[in-house]
């Protein structure tokens, strides 16, 4: 009881389990009509034969935080490596030590079952090519049930960054543009 679990369709917290069935408080989804993974309100009750025969995915048992990412992006001509550093940069601030402490505790509990995996003590931002532009991708550690929250800080903060009129020159958004290129000299084809 209290655990956030997905099993099969169902996405929620565990209210209640009963000798034949589990009640679940529903969390959002892509089909549901809060998007998030926020409670719905709805309470879902479902046979406890189904997790017999599903996979069950717990959130927040052992570990109650998940890595959780935000992409910005910005035009390819833009100072990437300035770019990267400063969403970096702005993302560790808005998180401050919360996600070094369980990044700690993330690399303790692998450490105990032999699982050597490098575990990154701040956001890191990841870089890959779209269309017409890159993709900056920062990817960070926030509680479970807190994760829209954090999206939206980081998105607000870093979007303000961004578009701070020092970087203007390094820095170019990633809306669609349109270039004039006017010539000097102009002849007409043959």
């Amino acid at each position: 009881v209290g655990d956030r679990i997905a099993v099969g369709d169902v996405f929620g917290d565990v209210y209640r389990i009963d000798m034949l069935t589990t009640t679940v408080w529903e969390a959002g989804g892509p089909d549901k009509a809060v998007r998030a993974a926020q409670s719905t309100g709805a309470l879902i009750t479902f046979p406890n034969w189904e997790v017999l025969r599903s996979n069950i995915v717990n959130y927040s048992r052992d570990f109650p935080y998940v890595w959780d990412e935000v992409t910005f992006s910005v035009a390819n001509e833009s100072d990437l490596s300035f770019a990267a550093d400063l969403i970096e940069r702005t993302a560790a601030a808005v998180l401050g030590d919360q996600m070094a402490e369980a990044a700690r505790r993330y690399a303790q509990l692998l450490e105990a079952e032999r699982l050597h995996f490098d575990v990154d003590p701040a956001p890191r931002v990841y870089l890959s090519l779209a269309d017409a532009w890159t993709n900056c991708t920062v990817r960070y550690l926030v509680p479970v049930r807190t994760r829209r929250h954090w999206a939206s800080t980081l998105v607000l903060r870093v979007s303000r960054e961004l578009a701070d009129p020092r970087h203007a020159s390094r820095i170019i958004s990633a809306y669609p543009r349109t270039e004039a290129v006017i010539r000097q000299t102009w002849s007409a084809p043959p």
